[in-house]
């Protein structure tokens, strides 16, 4: 993800890859400012948190595969440390969709000689062990829109690679169920996930056509997957800060806060239509997104080239990313 600052009630310097206020560090190669730890050090104890909280998500979620508390995956890993394999089953995959997203926006930014931090991982106790991830970028450099829609494009389309790939070897160590087996699962507290195109053809080229009394069962391995394409989604709607956000700016300037207000009121109406409900804590993540980093884009530099046959080609390849990763309900349910 990449936001970029927005010259419209955003403090000087507050900018990061990830719709998140941040302090950028110092770009590479400029030293550390006097009495401050070196940046580094901060990147690992974030990432070495993120890799502990990641690892309990993926315990509780494969204990009970809607997230549980970091206090129970504690406790049964206290009870039988070799549920480990478990959660590195799943915090894995993901950390490596999350790091792939990130170092592709990060080598991009370089080759376009934008100075860009390296990931910084955002570790939580709750849920599936992180928040994501990001990057900080100068605020004072320039952007024009070629580099701005590749830097943005980069990370999707890199984790998209990654998270798929991971999807489509965990969904061959996944179990199959019946209608019988499924419905004791759902009562134990396991969720049905709900199935993307991206998920569907992965299940097509692992198993062929299942019968509609099938249903699959998502290892840790092809849970994380999942995950990492429903992130992929949501960083790719043209709204804000969020890298589908950065793209819209690139694309078409002057109708990129426009489009973020009509991809806001678009999630209620699918709420009202699909009767998803959940469509609406999407909303209201993207008016806490909103609120933090703001919607606005700095308009490009002048005498920016237009976007060439390049970068119209990354644009097709995120709108298939983008579709492939679609899901008719953003959330897990506990029914079939």
């Amino acid at each position: 993800m990449n936001p970029t600052p927005s010259p419209h009630g955003s403090a000087p310097g507050r900018t990061g890859w990830g719709g998140a206020l941040f302090s950028p560090a110092p770009a590479q190669g400029r030293p550390a400012p006097p009495g401050r730890a070196h940046p580094g050090l901060l990147h690992l104890v974030l990432f070495l948190c993120t890799v502990v909280t990641t690892v309990l998500a993926g315990v509780g979620l494969a204990h009970r595969p809607a997230p549980t508390s970091m206090w129970v995956a504690w406790a049964l890993l206290r009870r039988d440390p070799a549920r480990v394999l478990d959660g590195i089953a799943f915090a894995a995959p993901l950390l490596a969709s999350l790091f792939t997203h990130e170092m592709g926006h990060y080598l991009v930014a370089r080759a376009w000689k934008v100075p860009a931090s390296w990931p910084f991982f955002m570790p939580i106790p709750a849920g599936l062990g992180t928040m994501g991830a990001l990057i900080a970028m100068d605020a004072d450099t320039p952007r024009p829109r070629r580099a701005m829609l590749e830097i943005a494009a980069a990370g999707p389309l890199t984790g998209f690679l990654v998270a798929f790939l991971f999807l489509l070897v965990g969904v061959g160590s996944s179990e199959v169920k019946t209608a019988e087996e499924m419905t004791v699962f759902l009562r134990l507290g396991g969720l049905s996930m709900p199935e993307s195109p991206a998920l569907a053809l992965a299940r097509w080229l692992v198993h062929g056509g299942l019968p509609p009394d099938r249903y699959l069962v998502l290892h840790p391995m092809a849970l994380a997957g999942w995950y990492g394409l429903y992130l992929t989604w949501f960083n790719l709607l043209p709204f804000g800060q969020l890298d589908g956000g950065h793209i819209a700016a690139a694309v078409t300037p002057r109708r990129a806060l426009p489009l973020s207000v009509l991809t806001f009121a678009a999630l209620p109406l699918a709420a009202v239509a699909s009767r998803h409900w959940a469509w609406l804590a999407v909303a209201a993540g993207m008016v806490l997104l909103g609120l933090l980093a703001g919607l606005r884009h700095p308009p490009p530099p002048e005498g920016s080239p237009p976007l060439g046959a390049r970068q119209w080609a990354v644009l097709v390849l995120c709108v298939l990313a983008f579709a492939l990763c679609l899901v008719p309900d953003p959330l897990p349910r506990s029914g079939l």
